[in-house]
């Protein structure tokens, strides 16, 4: 079935409107572990204080700490943290050249996850943040804008929400973006509004 671009704002609408609760218990979390991520009410500027009505240190230090040992027990790129494989009894039959393919393969993936351009370490980095203080973050995969390089992206919760199927799996998720106009060219070509043109020009 598809739906009209109207009810998918409505469906998003909906989604950002029954989380509302969870959103203040994130806000306040945020205010205790992880200032400068306290945004999902407002926005942050440069200049402000985000951490003044933190009486100490002591959260943010233990915030950051245990994000910090995430990557490093969990993603050691030196000791290669993942592999391309099979499962289960397929892995038996596997010949001498397969298993040479998966390894190059997952030489491949580590080069292209770890390419500068994909953004990889930092949005990672972010979610660990995001996970150890609300127990959960949100990350996207996609190419880029020139299709050449994997790109991450770690998303604020503020800006995300999703809705699960009866299985317990995510099956739909709205996610929130402000764009200039300069990227909405960028994004979507000559394929735009005649007054966001007039608008990066």
């Amino acid at each position: 079935m598809e739906l009209t671009a109207q009810e998918i704002t409505k469906r998003a609408e909906s989604a950002f409107t029954d989380r509302q609760e969870i959103v203040s218990t994130w806000q306040e979390l945020s205010q205790m572990f992880y200032p400068e991520n306290a945004v999902f009410f407002g926005d942050y500027n440069a200049g402000d204080e985000y951490d003044s009505s933190l009486e100490s240190s002591y959260t943010t230090l233990a915030r950051r700490e245990l994000s910090d040992q995430l990557n490093v027990m969990l993603r050691d790129r030196k000791a290669g943290w993942f592999e391309i494989d099979v499962e289960g009894s397929e892995q038996e039959q596997l010949s001498l050249e397969s298993k040479q393919w998966l390894e190059h393969s997952t030489r491949i993936q580590t080069r292209a996850m770890y390419d500068r351009k994909s953004n990889f370490t930092h949005a990672t980095k972010m979610a660990d943040n995001d996970f150890v203080t609300y127990g959960n973050c949100v990350l996207s995969c996609v190419h880029n804008l020139r299709d050449n390089t994997l790109l991450y992206r770690n998303h604020h919760l503020r800006d995300v929400a999703w809705y699960e199927d009866y299985t317990g799996h995510i099956d739909t998720v709205f996610c929130k973006q402000e764009l200039t106009p300069r990227q909405i060219k960028e994004l979507f070509g000559d394929d735009i509004h005649p007054k966001v043109e007039e608008d990066c020009k």
